[in-house]
């Protein structure tokens, strides 16, 4: 899915009559300031997230890397079956999936 297909269409305050009199033209600006605004902000959380999200996918990704190269490491020296080495690594891929699934969790 590209950016384009996720992007929300922005709200539409629609036409604003001048039914009351007073000063409507300034309302109306302010209005559609005002929604515009909110509109940029709302998007900027959005983007913020996305890239909080890669963020953690990048991250887990170096740390399962990393794991796996100690693992190899450990194999080929024999030592596959030192528990704190062991229990380290597992606490690693563990706090990996934690991560990803808390943050899709939270979506």
């Amino acid at each position: 899915m590209n950016k384009q297909s996720k992007r929300e269409a922005d709200y539409d305050s629609g036409l604003l009559s001048d039914w009351g009199g007073g000063n409507v033209a300034w309302w109306q600006d302010y209005i559609r300031a005002e929604v515009g605004r909110c509109n940029d902000y709302w998007r900027s959380r959005i983007e913020e997230q996305e890239l909080q999200k890669q963020a953690i996918q990048d991250a887990c990704n170096a740390l399962e890397v990393s794991g796996r190269a100690v693992a190899d490491i450990m194999h080929r020296k024999g030592e596959q079956d030192d528990p704190l080495l062991s229990e380290r690594l597992s606490e690693l891929w563990q706090a990996c999936n934690r991560a990803r699934c808390g943050y899709q969790y939270r979506q």
